[in-house]
């Protein structure tokens, strides 16, 4: 982040100094409360090489971090604290304690204006970021809120096909091998704040194959987050419900990064009804899953 530290020093202390209503309450008894400032310098040190010197991100490398798609998949700050400090950064995950992962969280979500629009203007100061024209908060926020649920329930535009008429472009079936391709693509739309696949999550999408047939699936990922798939038994299941049934090796919860593709095959098991999960941390639990049938008998479809 270029963060010229021994010149901007003065600038710096006396964000601190003034940054006694700005420090975020991460309200979780694993993680202590977070600082911003802390927070910055630390990305400046830390994570600047990928996401770039404003947390801008860096095409095909690494998301942009201020877009808010960020904190619309995080519904508290310490769930982005948690993913930093499991995560982050990509070259060292895990590295980072518990403090620093909560100050990094506290940084992105002050920078994203979750912590007011004081908190925000100093930490774009401080980044070098323009300062936003002024307006009224409540305006603001109303009107972000209001575009946030617009894309979110609204159907893709023309430049994306409506999922809901075109569902069956996700699954091609060869009845002579019995193999069927699944295409899965994450953050296909907004919907559910971009954890879906194909448009769709909470087990709204509902693939069916009879057992014995083989399963190719293609993940993309076209969301600015890491995600993956597998097909699992529940909502409680770490592991692929049948051999080979979800993304190979440490991508099974890490995901792929976005703009990346990967590749699972398997062959359909025991009849019962299954879940399309992405097993990138608290991301399932987000609705970040649909259902998958096994059926004895029948033809595969897809449908929402």
């Amino acid at each position: 982040m270029r963060f010229h530290w021994l010149v901007a020093g003065v600038a710096a202390a006396a964000l601190m100094a003034g940054c006694g209503t700005t420090t975020a309450v991460t309200a979780h008894p694993s993680f202590p409360p977070g600082n911003p400032i802390r927070g910055a310098k630390l990305f400046a040190s830390t994570c600047e090489a990928c996401h770039g010197p404003q947390a801008q991100g860096t095409p095909g490398l690494a998301p942009n971090l201020t877009a808010r798609s960020l904190t619309t998949l995080y519904t508290a700050e310490w769930e982005l604290s948690e993913f930093i400090y499991q995560y982050m950064p990509k070259t060292s995950p895990g590295s980072l304690t518990r403090q620093q992962a909560s100050d990094m969280g506290a940084f992105l979500w002050g920078l994203n204006g979750k912590l007011g629009v004081a908190t925000r203007n100093k930490l774009f100061t401080l980044v070098g970021l323009p300062i936003p024209p002024s307006s009224s908060p409540s305006t603001s926020s109303s009107s972000s809120s209001s575009s946030s649920s617009s894309s979110a329930s609204s159907p893709p535009s023309s430049a994306s096909p409506s999922v809901s008429t075109a569902v069956g472009q996700f699954l091609k079936v060869n009845a002579a091998s019995k193999t069927v391709t699944l295409n899965l693509v994450a953050s296909y739309t907004n919907a559910n704040s971009g954890l879906n696949y194909d448009g769709y999550g909470n087990g709204k999408l509902v693939v069916t194959v009879p057992t014995g047939w083989t399963v190719d699936v293609t993940l993309s990922n076209k969301g600015p987050l890491p995600h993956s798939a597998a097909i699992v038994k529940g909502s409680t299941s770490t592991s692929p419900a049948f051999p080979g049934a979800g993304l190979p090796g440490s991508e099974l919860t890490s995901g792929i990064a976005a703009g990346q593709s990967a590749n699972f095959s398997f062959k359909a098991g025991s009849a019962g009804k299954y879940r399309i999960a992405c097993l990138v941390v608290g991301h399932e639990a987000l609705g970040m899953w649909d259902t998958f049938v096994v059926t004895s008998s029948g033809s595969p479809s897809i449908k929402a």
